[in-house]
């Protein structure tokens, strides 16, 4: 393939167009190999969208214009579609709608209720540790 980087670095000699044309399809193929990634998402766009029939149907209501847990309208103008599909990870059960921001921090928390009840103690105490405190060292005699 070298040999036709350097041969055909200016202009092309009628006669050498064949191969020409051969080196530059295997040269595609070569870049789409490389860079396969950059395309996949072109590729999978529509079983993206049959999941999100699928998971649509599976939903025990229709989708809400507004967030289930924090009651705000979705940033998208309202519209109903930016709401996100929620569900328990560890049965795959739909548990609402929700706004992107409260699906992120039930993703960040791990679905932890424990953790959601001591950040909301946090934010309660204004900014004070809400865990118990360890005991002071006592000072030997």
């Amino acid at each position: 393939m070298a040999k036709f980087e350097e041969d055909f670095a200016g202009t092309i000699r009628r006669e050498d167009y064949d191969s020409y044309k051969e080196y530059r399809k295997a040269k595609k193929r070569e870049s789409y190999r490389r860079n396969k990634h950059k395309h996949l998402p072109k590729i999978n766009e529509s079983s993206k969208q049959i999941n999100q029939k699928r998971r649509e149907a599976s939903a025990t209501r229709a989708r809400s214009p507004v967030c289930e847990v924090c009651g705000e309208q979705n940033s998208r103008s309202g519209n109903p579609s930016a709401t996100c599909w929620d569900h328990n990870h560890a049965t795959g059960e739909f548990r609402g709608w929700l706004c992107a921001r409260c699906n992120m921090v039930l993703g960040r928390v791990g679905d932890s209720s424990e953790l959601l009840k001591s950040l909301a103690d946090y934010v309660a105490s204004n900014g004070k540790s809400v865990l118990p405190t360890p005991p002071s060292p006592t000072a030997a005699p």
